[in-house]
């Protein structure tokens, strides 16, 4: 009897300690898979919060008194539990980044829908990662359901008692591993990102903190440190020119939530009008959010109109396309929301049905402009045909509502037919607000299957580019041709002098970077920068083109400061000497004496004075630079307080509250 109750207590202890090393399984091969690093203290914590994990789905498991009922719980519990890290996985690969699931179901749709095929491609291609996951499933099979050498019994209530004590030490001691400083205690509060957080942790720790924030709110988000700005009194001609500031009132609220937001403006100095101020006063606007573009294709040989309109437009020395961690959404988002995307795709959808009083589209149609959006793609893909009605564009038209009359069958689509197609739907239509998402630059970069390469490809056949590198050019090519016939109308219409060209990236070409799902067997990004780079700012450098043939009239203007996608917003308000409150904008008039600050979704910036990376939490001061001794903590602040404000405003819809 002793030997058989040993054997039992063996059998149980093994039993329980199978759930919780499947867990740090999956984590591990997830961190393996996707090239994460391994830092011991974290890599404890993960331990230390799988165990507490195990403990208490183990405690569930063995509540009933049917063996077979916890053995097909348990089971379901570990399918999941691999489809969730499996999901994670080709997510990354795909895109780089990890996101929530509600991320990703929100994505999922228009990705069936518009790249069904190359679904499939990750799918069939990823069957020995698939295997990889359903080993624990396959040994939980086999130990539990066919040679019966681990049980899941009914547990007694001593042992429920000590799973439940196991749960909370093993638990605490995790959270208390991943607080141990308050660069890791950031991430998981104030500074919370789930793609952070899986990085640096572990996925089960970004789903429960995600969990928990979705169910009762992220309190951390809604404070602010009043106050906290820095503003350039010296002015470079003497004059005054005033302030980018509306006559608010803030409207009785007993929402708490906005009432610190309140008090958060009203602690804010409005930044200046500036000498570029109204520049662009009643002019046409063409907006382009360009697919994957990077500086490095912009050359006088290959893509003549894009290097026209960079070197002739307003020189912008130091621009930033931070990747948001939603792929092209959250581009959009920032380009056209001079807000920060902090939730992802999330972050894109939940301007649904909000007040977006501040976007281009919508402060051009109050003024009167004739206003229409366009992409070649499928109208239902990221709910672009309700999003962008609402940032201001009387009708939104891509495929399934009109563009496919104007665009061929083929892959990829091309931007030069979409803008042919379109153009001449709104030329005639003065003052006009367009904007254009392109397609043509969208991976996988196939060249044997790309009708671009058919096209364009003799132009750069003999550059010494990877097949890989050459579909890229070759789409870029396409999208330079059509913005040339862009140019060329404009000029017969004699409308250029009162026509801006505005156009920015979304994101870095992450089609070029190493993936299963989209057939690339390394990392091209090298290749294409000439130097591998070592973060995401290096990566992230980018071009931002703010071009009108009546700057050719003008002394070139050139902004050697940081700037980024979210600047665009607050920068065009101000030439088109547009109404708006410097205040209740995540990002700045680049013109202005505000701050230039550049912002990426995990918490690092770039500066003037240096970059921080939130990674290793270190500060790189630019070199010759002098900085003040309280410097990196107050622009740490300024950097979360702008992040919650983006964070609150869709959250709460504080633009209708300000402006009903």
């Amino acid at each position: 009897m002793e030997k058989n109750g040993r054997r039992s207590g063996i059998s149980t202890f093994f039993s329980f300690l199978f759930i919780p090393l499947s867990l740090i399984y999956y984590e591990i091969l997830l961190k393996l898979l996707t090239g994460q690093h391994f830092l011991l203290p974290n890599i404890c914590a993960m331990v230390l919060t799988s165990v507490a994990a195990g403990s208490i789905f183990y405690l569930i498991f063995t509540l009933f008194r049917s063996n077979k009922v916890s053995r097909w719980l348990a089971l379901l519990f570990l399918e999941i539990a691999a489809l969730l890290f499996l999901l994670s996985y080709f997510v990354f690969d795909s895109f780089k980044v990890f996101n929530d699931i509600q991320t990703i179901a929100e994505g999922a749709g228009g990705i069936a829908n518009e790249f069904g095929s190359a679904v499939w491609s990750v799918i069939l291609k990823g069957y020995g990662i698939i295997l990889l996951y359903e080993i624990p499933v396959i040994l939980f099979i086999l130990f539990f359901c066919v040679f019966h050498i681990l049980h899941l019994d009914q547990a007694k209530r001593r042992t429920r008692w000590i799973l439940l004590l196991v749960f909370l030490v093993f638990e605490a001691s995790g959270i208390l591993l991943m607080i141990r400083n308050d660069n890791y205690a950031r991430r998981l509060t104030r500074n919370y990102n789930f793609n952070l957080v899986t990085q640096s942790f572990s996925l089960q720790t970004a789903y429960k903190t995600d969990a928990l924030y979705l169910v009762f709110g992220n309190p951390f988000r809604s404070s602010f440190y009043s106050g906290y700005q820095y503003l350039d009194d010296s002015s470079s001609d003497g004059i005054t020119y005033g302030i980018q500031e509306l006559d608010l009132t803030f409207p009785e609220t007993t929402n708490k939530k906005i009432k610190k937001m309140n008090d958060y403006v009203a602690s804010l100095t409005p930044s200046s009008r500036n000498e570029y101020t109204g520049i662009f006063k009643g002019k046409n606007i063409i907006f382009i959010s360009a697919e994957s573009l990077s500086s490095e294709v912009i050359r006088p040989d290959l893509t003549p109109t894009l290097y026209k309109l960079k070197t002739e437009g307003i020189q912008f020395e130091n621009y930033y396309q931070p990747y948001y961690n939603s792929s092209t959404a959250t581009g959009e988002f920032a380009n056209l929301m001079g807000l920060v995307p902090t939730s992802g795709m999330r972050s894109f959808t939940s301007t649904i049905g909000k007040e977006l009083y501040f976007t281009i589209g919508n402060e051009t149609l109050r003024q009167g402009y004739h206003n229409i959006a366009y992409h070649n793609g499928t109208v239902e893909y990221y709910k672009r045909y309700l999003t962008h009605p609402n940032f201001g564009y009387s009708d939104f038209i891509a495929q399934g509502n009109g563009m496919e009359e104007g665009l061929s069958d083929t892959w990829p689509e091309s931007d030069l037919e979409m803008f042919q197609y379109s153009l001449p739907q709104y030329i005639d239509q003065e003052p006009f607000c367009i904007y254009y998402m392109t397609l043509t630059a969208h991976f996988p970069y196939y060249k044997d299957l790309s009708v671009m390469t058919d096209q364009y490809g003799s132009l750069v056949e003999n550059m010494g580019y990877s097949d890989v590198l050459e579909a890229y050019f070759t789409d870029m090519i396409d999208f330079d041709r059509g913005l040339a016939y862009l140019l060329d109308e404009l000029e017969n219409k004699k409308i250029a002098d009162d026509t801006v060209l505005v156009i920015s990236p979304d994101h870095f070409p992450y089609g070029l970077t190493k993936s299963d799902s989209y057939g690339t067997d390394k990392d091209y990004l090298p290749e294409l920068f000439g130097f591998d780079p070592a973060n995401e700012i290096e990566r992230d450098h980018n071009s931002l083109i703010i071009w009108s043939k009546s700057l050719e009239k003008k002394a070139p203007i050139i902004v050697s400061e940081p700037v980024y996608s979210v600047d665009i917003l607050p920068t065009l308000l101000n030439l088109f000497d547009l109404d708006y409150d410097s205040r209740l904008l995540a990002g700045r008039d680049v013109f202005s004496d505000a701050l230039p600050l550049v912002i990426w979704p995990d918490y690092s910036w770039v500066s003037d004075k240096g970059y921080y990376l939130s990674e290793t939490d270190t500060f790189v001061p630019k070199e010759g630079t002098d900085i003040p001794d309280d410097y990196l903590q107050n622009v740490q602040i300024i950097v979360s307080n702008k992040m919650n404000f983006s964070s609150l405003v869709l959250e709460e819809d504080y633009y209708r509250y300000l402006f009903p």
